[in-house]
């Protein structure tokens, strides 16, 4: 995002308008307050994972934000955009994905609805899911500097396709939960599950061990932890 006073000076009217203090729409956005005075005073800029926090959180207008051009609000008002516009997931509170040894949780009854706009999938990317998607926190660092802990990720279920070679899976094996990339050589029958921290060495199941070892779900996006 390009770094000018303009774009600073409206934040302050975004803050103005909304009522709302400085920490609490950093906090928001997941940076804190020092960065966003910098961002209002032209020193600094927002990466592209907190653009797209600010304006679903606050429905701002890209254009806008950016050259001053049209209406503050996308559609010209402040209201929750159409539900056609919404990608449905259901987060899972409770849930770590473990980017290291292995995390036990995965349950159920902690769920809950989150809707989330198709803006900012199409802004990052990563285009439409197919399928309503899961979202869990990832723990520790395996994943570094890819994921972080605290993290928050967007799983597309897996439906008994193909694997996508050196992509980022959700898996269970018995009852511990990964994150990692996966590869997958069914001639023989096995699953090797790969860290991109080199401090972690990478985990293989094979055979009998298969019968316990499942993917639930391919790694599509991700949002900074707060």
């Amino acid at each position: 995002m390009a770094i000018n006073k303009q774009i600073g000076d409206r934040i302050s009217q975004i803050l103005m308008i909304n009522k709302i203090k400085q920490s609490q729409f950093a906090s928001k956005i997941g940076i804190n307050q020092g960065h966003l005075s910098e961002v209002i005073a032209g020193k600094k800029g927002f990466t592209n994972e907190k653009l797209a926090s600010l304006i679903e959180i606050y429905n701002i207008d890209l254009n806008w934000l950016l050259t001053g051009e049209g209406e503050m609000y996308r559609g010209g008002v402040t209201e929750k955009q159409s539900s056609s516009d919404l990608i449905k997931s259901t987060y899972f509170e409770e849930v770590m994905a473990s980017a290291g040894n292995g995390l036990i949780n995965y349950e159920e009854d902690t769920k809950k609805s989150l809707e989330v706009s198709a803006w900012v999938f199409n802004t990052l990317g990563v285009g439409l899911p197919k399928n309503e998607l899961h979202t869990i926190r990832v723990f520790g660092d395996s994943m570094a500097p890819l994921l972080n802990k605290g993290d928050i990720v967007f799983v597309e279920p897996h439906r008994n396709g193909d694997i996508l070679e050196g992509e980022i899976y959700v898996v269970r094996f018995e009852s511990e939960i990964f994150i990692k990339k996966l590869q997958h050589f069914p001639q023989e029958e096995r699953i090797r599950l790969l860290s991109i921290n080199p401090d972690y060495e990478p985990m293989e199941f094979k055979g009998a061990e298969l019968e316990n070892f499942s993917v639930i779900g391919r790694v599509i996006m991700r949002l900074g932890g707060v």
